[in-house]
């Protein structure tokens, strides 16, 4: 499920989030494009289980309401998940906000 290597991404910031693994904003160099690359362990079969049970939940329960999973990239003893990015931030953080406002001045 891999075009392109971990070399043709470059790291910009580290995100908030994730109860596993690291999460990073990630721009593809040559497109310019960026994404959300999430780093989970891949070096025994517990690791590669979690790692590839979280990568077919993601493709099973793909939908224009969820995000996409782009491709998936093996690097050293870590598997890279690339998902698209979105600038607004994750759901939660949104709903909060949005609670905290009066529902005549609520939308998206």
């Amino acid at each position: 499920m891999s075009s392109h290597q971990y070399k043709d991404f470059k790291i910009e910031k580290k995100l908030l989030g994730g109860a596993m693994g690291k999460t990073f904003l990630v721009q593809l160099l040559t497109t310019g494009i960026f994404y959300v690359m999430k780093y989970l362990d891949y070096i025994d079969d517990d690791d590669k289980a979690v790692a590839d049970s979280e990568i077919s939940q993601m493709l099973k329960l793909a939908s224009k309401f969820t995000v996409v999973l782009v491709e998936t990239i093996i690097y050293g003893a870590q598997i890279c998940l690339i998902m698209e990015y979105y600038k607004g931030g994750d759901l939660r953080n949104t709903i909060t906000d949005l609670q905290k406002m009066p529902e005549k001045d609520r939308s998206i």
